[in-house]
């Protein structure tokens, strides 16, 4: 991902955390109108991206697009706790092979927040994943 992209990345991502910062509450309309314009950028942004050679940025985004589902389902949303699962996956090889263990950490721990909600704390299956 080039300066500008990243940087793009980083505004989209700003203005979604200031909602949620704000908000009264995780579900507040303001919080889910602003994930959901964030989650149609990131996606565009992923599209312009390509085939970056920046897999560490790519496999982020990717984080950012599953944490954004995330903010989406309230916590409650399966089809978007699943879409989150999806992105996750596909950030997992991607931050691997960037080499950065911050953004390893961070990833499994978000991935392992969706797993536990989308069984419902007690599929083992799950947690193995």
């Amino acid at each position: 991902m080039n300066a500008q992209q990243l940087q793009r990345r980083q505004e989209i991502m700003e203005r979604l955390w200031a909602a949620e910062d704000s908000a009264p509450h995780p579900e507040a309309p303001g919080v889910l109108a602003e994930a959901s314009l964030a989650l149609r950028e990131l996606e565009a942004l992923l599209q312009t991206a390509g085939g970056s050679e920046d897999p560490l940025e790519v496999g982020r985004t990717w984080r950012y697009v599953g944490d954004t589902y995330f903010t989406l389902s309230a916590k409650k949303d399966k089809d978007a706790l699943a879409r989150a699962r999806e992105a996750y996956l596909r950030a997992e090889p991607l931050s691997e092979a960037g080499g950065e263990a911050v953004e390893v950490a961070k990833l499994n721990f978000n991935h392992a927040n969706v797993l536990r909600l989308i069984g419902g704390g007690y599929d083992r299956a799950l947690f193995e994943e």
